[in-house]
């Protein structure tokens, strides 16, 4: 999900110290820009559509061969789950976190912790760097739902979520 990670880096006990709507944006520009942008990506096995079936495929591959992401998901259980509209057609899917295992599947879950959702063109934008997550959440562009506590309390381990799909982006 990648400026949710550069504040995530800094680690929690820095992250506390910012207001809540700021973690709130970060957080949603992380998840956002893990997912790729409207431009295809470059990977080595030639490039691959943004959020195409391919895409999800790579992601769930290299979400699966993250050691870092299984480890920092160690004793978390957590569901995000995102929707991106695109018409008529609405794009869901979901990475679940679960005492160490890691998962990104498409469709919906039955119960996520925490929900975003937006438009394709407000995810690209976000994606892009055009708008922040915050602009897009203010101009009721960018909803989001769940447990918002839980994203706050686990904002490292997206951080990780978000180098692990880094080669996605490249």
């Amino acid at each position: 999900m990648s400026s949710i990670c550069s504040a995530m880096s800094a680690g929690i006990s820095m992250a506390s110290r910012r207001p809540t709507w700021l973690r709130m944006r970060n957080m949603a520009e992380t998840l956002l820009r893990s997912v790729g942008d409207g431009a295809p990506a470059p990977t080595i096995a030639g490039v691959i559509p943004y959020l195409s079936d391919e895409w999800f495929e790579a992601a769930a591959n290299a979400i699966a061969a993250s050691t870092e992401l299984r480890a920092a998901s160690d004793g978390v259980n957590l569901t995000l789950q995102q929707s991106v509209t695109d018409g008529d057609e609405a794009l869901v899917w979901h990475v679940h976190f679960a005492d160490g295992e890691v998962g990104l599947h498409r469709g919906a879950t039955p119960s996520p912790t925490v929900t975003f959702s937006c438009d394709r063109a407000t995810a690209e934008d976000i994606r892009n760097g055009e708008h922040s997550a915050q602009t897009a959440f203010m101009a009721g562009r960018l909803r989001l739902g769940g447990d918002v506590r839980m994203l706050l309390a686990n904002s490292a381990l997206l951080s990780t979520l978000n180098d692990a799909l880094a080669p996605l982006r490249s």
